[in-house]
């Protein structure tokens, strides 16, 4: 795992290599988190037999972007990945694609109709023969994209987020979900319905569904814990009780969290595939 630098990290948080060879050939969900997420693969292409939107239709990509959602992504795996994933704030979105989080909610595309050169990137990342030269190497692009789309954000037509939404959402982060929309609105000194509306034309969901994720991502760094019983990660997470969070889980993953863990080939291996649209728990790089 990387640490970009303090000129990239409000917009990607994180830069993930990832390497995993060996396993049997089986599927993989995808689970919902609070950042956007850009997988490319040094591989075969991540394979998305069904996607959070059902009504797009499957697809392989080598690169793509994942938009904020709030169901599983099934991914086909044949036992090896290979790749980098990034895991991009909703700010993130306006700076590296030039757009809202919101025109990329609940949708999986093609890096290459977001990012601009983003064909040589993954045929440099390719040819790179170490993980700290693929950080680098994203680093400089991520940074020439950020230059970029803030000149373009500052033209005559240009529309930066509200000052509230970002503090709204700082809040809900901070909280780990745990801010009641109401007092989010009272926070920032607006109603609850016009925060709501604010929250979601610029991320895609609302706040109360954007916190229900924070406390499932929560939850799910501690369903993987083989120490931690599933009515103790219920508590941890903030759930009413482990009927609450079984419910939240199979909404947000597609079935129970002990059946989840069963249908992933290991924990380690559900912290580390590529999620299009998840936070892996570890990495090696």
């Amino acid at each position: 795992m990387h640490q970009p630098g303090v000129d990239i990290s409000p917009f990607v948080e994180r830069i993930v290599g990832y390497e995993l060879r060996g396993h049997p050939p089986g599927f993989h969900a995808g689970l919902p988190s609070r950042h956007l997420t850009v997988v490319i693969s040094l591989d075969e292409p991540v394979d998305m037999v069904a996607m959070p939107n059902p009504a797009h239709a499957p697809a392989a990509l080598a690169a793509l972007v994942g938009g904020l959602h709030a169901a599983p992504v099934k991914i086909r795996h044949h036992g090896t990945q290979v790749g980098m994933q990034l895991h991009v704030t909703p700010a993130g979105a306006r700076a590296l694609f030039g757009m809202p989080a919101s025109a990329l909610a609940w949708c999986v595309v093609p890096l290459e109709d977001v990012f601009a050169g983003s064909d040589a990137l993954c045929d440099e990342l390719r040819r790179a023969t170490s993980w700290a030269v693929r950080c680098t190497l994203i680093e400089q692009a991520v940074g020439a994209a950020i230059t970029a789309n803030h000149r373009r954000r500052h033209g005559p037509d240009a529309h930066d987020p509200r000052p509230e939404v970002a503090r709204a959402l700082d809040r809900l982060i901070a909280t780990n979900g745990e801010m009641t929309v109401a007092a989010l609105a009272e926070d920032v000194g607006w109603s609850r319905r016009h925060l709501s509306a604010c929250f979601t034309h610029e991320l895609g969901i609302t706040p109360k569904l954007f916190g229900r994720v924070l406390r499932f991502q929560r939850a799910r760094r501690y369903v993987v814990d083989p120490g931690i019983s599933l009515g103790e990660a219920a508590a941890l997470a903030g759930y009413a009780d482990q009927a609450h969070m079984t419910h939240e889980w199979r909404e947000f993953s597609g079935s129970a969290p002990g059946a989840w863990l069963a249908a992933e080939l290991t924990a380690e291996m559900a912290a580390d595939l590529p999620d299009v649209q998840d936070t892996p728990v570890d990495a090696v790089a």
